[in-house]
């Protein structure tokens, strides 16, 4: 069965479990989305390449918020199954900005996602019982300029 095949309500929610784990500016959990060798394409920087180098990278960037929320406006599965795509608004706010301005971002994602005929979208789990991720591959499109520049106005990070 492919990905195409499952319910639309299925994939959203796991799209908005996806969203909401990141929203808590928190890496701990990122495992139970992105395989060990997945490729993150954030933007306009370099391919990430593997779950560690993921991870370090959030690590790097959510102190540099106070708040993120996305919401998505609309998804789809084009016929062949692979990749979803999302368009989203992503609210962010950084982090020490007295005026807590909060940023509309237009974003844009494809997911790439493996499915488990056994366990289902995004619910593999791994032998010593965590959830295994089942992204294989995240390509995100978003102008983060206006945030960026209000950090570095802020000062956040130096």
């Amino acid at each position: 069965m492919s990905l195409q095949n499952r319910p639309k309500g299925e994939v959203r929610d796991w799209i908005l479990v996806f969203h909401k784990t990141c929203d808590t500016l928190k890496t701990d959990k990122l495992h139970e989305f992105y395989t060990k060798n997945s490729t993150l394409q954030f933007a306009n920087n370099p391919e990430l390449h593997g779950l560690d180098a993921i991870i370090a990278n959030f690590d790097r960037i959510f102190p540099l918020l106070s708040s993120m929320k996305h919401e998505i406006s609309s998804f789809g599965n084009p016929p062949h199954a692979l990749p979803l795509s999302y368009f989203s608004p992503s609210i962010l706010t950084p982090a020490g900005d007295a005026k807590k301005e909060e940023f509309r971002l237009h974003t844009v994602g494809i997911f790439t996602i493996a499915y488990d005929e056994e366990t289902g979208l995004g619910v593999g789990v791994e032998k010593d019982g965590r959830r295994k991720g089942v992204m294989e591959r995240l390509e995100v499109y978003v102008d983060l300029s206006p945030v960026l520049e209000r950090i570095a106005e802020v000062g956040v990070g130096r």
